[in-house]
């Protein structure tokens, strides 16, 4: 979270960096954007310099006061700058600032604006006297590997995988959906912890698909079950069934996909069953 995160142990730190703030975990953090913000900023160091992605208007105008109290150098990146060149399921190609034809392997909408921040970071990094060349980091940013933030595992069917797991990351993956499967039939496995903003999170993504099966994590405390989950999104979208597992769900979801080559898989909700969701797959790929 921040102020009270094990991390924070570290004093010494010479750059902080915070990405963009959204409601979740307001059990620990709080219950407004404001208070969330307050937290995040907890990792500023006195004396340090701050990158932070652009924020809420609340959200930034904490972080300014924090680093204004701390004597931090605020640095915020600036989506305004940057400029996408071309962007498939393997690859995304932009140009920010005075980086030009940056190239990516991870897909989905959000992550040329996660990029950019790390590049300001490194321009900060530069400026304390770190020699990081172009090509490292160029290299660095291609090869950077992220699964579970809108993973393709199988192109044939088309199956992703998205740890989206509250409203803000609802919202992401279907702005991702829409980006690369526009005209796409979209079949949902679905499953998420109670103590989420599960039924904002299905306003959000259920009206999108043509059928969701919804699962239960698999021995953790905290799982929605997948009756209650089923029982949810049919307010929403009434094309929808509970599976007995994620073997099971995956099954189904294959049959339907394997009909139809213009329908694709999304498996979101937790990350806490996408490796399991794709050893599913590769187990009903060996049958």
């Amino acid at each position: 979270g921040g102020t009270l995160d094990a991390t924070n142990i570290i004093d010494t730190s010479i750059l902080e960096i915070i990405m963009p703030i959204s409601m979740d975990h307001q059990s620990f953090l709080g219950d407004t954007i404001e208070e969330i913000a307050k937290q995040k900023a907890g990792i500023i160091k006195e004396n340090s310099q701050v990158v932070s992605a652009l924020q809420l208007p609340e959200a930034l105008e904490v972080i300014r006061e924090v680093c204004n109290k701390k004597n931090a150098e605020l640095i915020v990146s600036d989506p305004d700058k940057l400029s996408i060149k071309s962007r498939c399921i393997n690859q995304q190609v932009f140009d920010y600032k005075q980086w030009k034809d940056v190239s990516i392997s991870l897909a989905g909408s959000y992550q040329p604006s996660n990029a950019i921040v790390a590049l300001d970071a490194v321009s900060v990094l530069r400026q304390q006297g770190f020699e990081l060349s172009d090509k490292q980091v160029l290299d660095g940013i291609h090869k950077t590997v992220w699964k579970g933030r809108f993973t393709a595992i199988s192109n044939e069917p088309v199956i992703v995988m998205d740890g989206a797991h509250n409203p803000a990351g609802a919202r992401e993956l279907v702005k991702s959906l829409d980006l690369y499967f526009k005209d796409k039939k979209m079949v949902y496995i679905f499953g998420v912890f109670s103590d989420k903003a599960y039924e904002e999170m299905i306003d959000i993504t259920a009206p999108r698909a043509e059928h969701i099966i919804t699962v239960e994590t698999k021995d953790n405390p905290r799982a929605l079950s997948a009756s209650l989950l089923r029982d949810a999104v049919s307010k929403v979208n009434s094309s929808c069934e509970e599976a007995a597992s994620l073997e099971d769900a995956m099954s189904k979801a294959l049959a339907m996909a394997r009909q139809d080559n213009n329908r694709v898989i999304v498996i979101f909700g937790s990350l806490s069953f996408l490796t399991e969701a794709e050893q599913a797959f590769y187990n009903q790929e060996s049958r």
